[in-house]
């Protein structure tokens, strides 16, 4: 059976590892017996793969294509950390399980490196690949579907929460009592998360009851971590990131890649009065190409404009003015518009639109 995707290849860059292994590990065997296995393992996996190969060269006329088109693939600023833990389908927090598995995998590094180390390579690996893609989120998927290869990292890390969890079964107490509930919540999450997967519109159901409570907080839990740097780095709440990290202006999917149109005009929410002489505006671009700005504003003194700590458009004003900013490359994800006017000044409804 061939691979389910290309990026699945990714886990080959692990085998020099397993084969340095298998040379430490060789003991009186010969060298050259453990070459002739790695060709035969190699043979067979371009047996399996060949197919593909051809059946590309004859449909879209090479041997390896990405079906969306030339530029589908952002290696330029991969939206690995997004892909992960945003609350846009990113992995952890829609199926919340996979963290502590996760903490499985690492806490098995207190028994060795090479096998932890070796997953969570593979991991990030695929985080770093979905991340690329341009719809990092997989459109309409539940969830994290593109990790599916990853299923054995999660599975290792489950043996060791699930082998820690008996043990503390088999002592008495409060240590006893602790365990079990965990492996009862971990049940009703599981139970929760499988049964959102089942409805027909994720985007809308809600699962109630102690089991859908347990998923959102172990959800919540998955994504802190990031919520918390997210909103450090900007001054702004912990629930921040799930409202910005992924929603995007002037459209967020792969141009002509669907019936949706590519939206080139697009007005941001008004800022408002000036309560400090600054303010920042985070904007969610997912576009290539350039941008241009109009900030619309009312009062008296001098007001400037900068994008993302780069250019910057001044502007003195009396009364209503506006202040222009074009030609700007944009982030992948959030750009940090940052506004400096005297206090009371009004900004109004901001217009950005894509250039040509």
């Amino acid at each position: 059976m061939r691979p389910a995707r290309p990026q699945l290849a990714v886990w080959a860059l692990l085998l020099p590892a397993a084969a340095l292994d298998d040379v430490r590990r060789r003991g009186a065997q010969r060298l050259g017996r453990l070459a002739a296995r790695w060709a035969a393992a190699a043979a067979v996996g371009a047996a399996v793969f060949v197919p593909q190969l051809v059946a590309w060269k004859v449909v879209y006329g090479a041997w390896y294509v990405v079906p969306q088109g030339p530029g589908f693939l952002r290696w330029d600023a991969p939206a690995w950390s997004e892909t992960l833990f945003s609350s846009r389908n990113g992995l952890f927090p829609w199926a919340p399980l996979y963290a502590p598995m996760a903490i499985g995998v690492i806490a098995l590094a207190r028994r060795g490196l090479r096998l932890p180390l070796a997953l969570l390579l593979g991991l990030f690996g695929q985080a770093i690949v979905n991340g690329a893609a341009w719809d990092w989120w997989a459109g309409g998927s539940f969830g994290g579907r593109r990790f599916d290869s990853c299923y054995a990292v999660f599975a290792v890390g489950a043996g060791v929460c699930i082998a820690a969890a008996l043990r503390a079964l088999a002592r008495r107490g409060v240590v006893r009592l602790v365990a079990g509930a965990c492996l009862a919540a971990a049940a009703l999450i599981a139970i929760a998360t499988a049964e959102l997967a089942a409805r027909t519109s994720v985007n809308s159901a809600r699962i109630g009851g102690v089991r859908g409570r347990l998923a959102a907080a172990l959800s919540s839990a998955a994504s802190a971590p990031v919520r918390a740097v997210f909103a450090w780095r900007h001054g702004i709440d912990l629930g921040a990131y799930d409202r910005l990290v992924g929603v995007h202006v002037l459209g967020d999917t792969y141009p002509g890649l669907n019936s949706y149109p590519d939206r080139l005009r697009e007005p941001l929410p008004a800022p408002g009065a000036m309560t400090a002489p600054t303010m920042s505006v985070l904007v969610g671009l997912n576009r290539r190409g350039t941008v241009a700005l109009r900030v619309p504003v009312e009062g008296s003194g001098q007001v400037a404009v900068t994008w993302n700590g780069g250019a910057t458009a001044t502007a003195d004003i009396a009364g209503r003015g506006a202040v222009d900013l074009a030609g700007l490359a944009p982030l992948r994800e959030i750009n940090t518009l940052e506004i400096r006017a005297p206090i009371g000044t009004m900004i109004g409804a901001i217009e950005i639109r894509a250039e040509p």
